[in-house]
């Protein structure tokens, strides 16, 4: 295998996807391909580098060369049918499968998405779909048949079983849909948050949430037990916001940057991120969006727009690798100035593996010695 260089390969993993013939998706464990969940799949690179990658989308099979290939015990990225790299695919433990109760199974509530990091999604329930404003990349369903009045326990059982059997996670990342409009689900989520550590005090906790109208809730969010927080603005160009996102974008784009103040005087230095598209609107807007973050003191996890079948706008093509990788030659010297380090972040963030961000610090850190 010809050496190929790692930063490149998963931003083109990233954008493209890869293939997995029908015969070698069944052979694997069920939970490997993440519909209605993340949609997507998680290969370990390079030992210690995830990727997510979405496997078999439309956009995928038409554009991708990457394929995923299994020659006698050992994976391989194939690209244009010749191997790159060897991975690891990240199927899913044995206690994934076990019962909550009769329609659900601990994976419909909690998944790893690394060897040390957990995701959990408590509830898919959205209210933006409720009002018919769902923003139009979201692939979320709500397929697992939990009910708001008995999914805290569910969450409280899944967690149990996960910690009886094993002590190698060391942090959890929670997100998912916003059930109300109270408080965009910050009461909830902090209940979420309170079981996790009775189970598992020493647990690091990162939440995905719109930062609440009542800013103080961010406190109460700190008080229970969250580490960390991410506050996605998604989209930092205003019209294109509002036709992406006709729910999400009521709140207003000052409302974020205040939580981000009020979050980063509670959680400290990179233990506040914010996720931006890449390729949904216009790349001078995306990198003002993340300059004005870095400068606050705010990690940005560009993340580029994927096409998947179940997102309204599966129409649009893939981001190409390099203009992702251009977005991000904008923007590292800033991050680099201003201290931005994913490496100090927790759950989500720090997983790194729906972007670059710590892959490029860790590189230029390294380039430096």
């Amino acid at each position: 295998m010809e050496k190929y260089p790692l930063l490149k390969l998963k931003a083109e993993l990233l954008c493209l996807g890869v293939k997995l013939s029908d015969d070698l998706l069944t052979k694997v464990d069920n939970y490997f391909l993440e519909r209605n969940f993340i949609h997507g799949s998680q290969l370990i690179l390079n030992g210690n580098v995830t990727v997510n990658v979405a496997v078999n989308e439309k956009y995928v099979l038409k554009f991708s060369p990457f394929e995923l290939s299994k020659i006698k015990n050992e994976w391989f990225i194939l690209k244009n049918g010749l191997p790159v790299t060897t991975c690891k695919p990240l199927l899913m433990p044995q206690w994934a499968n076990l019962p909550l109760n009769r329609q659900a199974k601990v994976g419909d509530i909690v998944r790893p998405h690394n060897e040390y990091t957990l995701f959990c999604v408590p509830i898919k329930k959205c209210i933006f779909e409720v009002l018919n404003k769902k923003c139009k990349f979201c692939t979320f369903v709500d397929h697992n048949r939990i009910s708001k009045s008995d999914n805290l326990n569910l969450v409280k059982k899944a967690f149990e079983i996960i910690f009886s059997q094993t002590d190698q996670y060391k942090a959890v990342a929670i997100g998912g849909a916003t059930p109300n409009l109270d408080d965009f689900g910050a009461s909830y989520y902090s209940e979420v948050v309170k079981i996790i550590k009775k189970i598992k005090p020493e647990i690091k906790i990162s939440l995905e949430i719109i930062p609440p109208m009542k800013l103080d809730m961010l406190n109460e969010l700190y008080s229970a037990g969250v580490d960390s927080i991410i506050m996605n603005l998604e989209i930092f160009d205003d019209n294109i916001r509002q036709y992406i996102c006709p729910g999400k974008s009521v709140i207003p784009k000052s409302h974020y940057f205040k939580a981000y103040e009020r979050a980063l005087n509670i959680f400290g230095k990179n233990r506040v991120s914010s996720v931006l598209i890449v390729g949904l609107e216009d790349r001078k807007s995306t990198i003002e969006g993340a300059k004005k973050l870095i400068r606050m003191g705010v990690t940005p996890t560009l993340m580029p727009f994927r096409p998947y079948d179940a997102c309204e706008l599966n129409f649009l093509p893939p981001v190409e690798p390099r203009y992702y990788l251009s977005v991000y030659e904008q923007i590292l010297e800033d991050i680099i100035a201003n201290r931005i380090d994913p490496r100090e972040d927790y759950g989500c963030t720090y997983c790194g593996g729906c972007s670059l961000e710590k892959l490029l610090v860790i590189k230029n850190k390294s380039n430096r010695v």
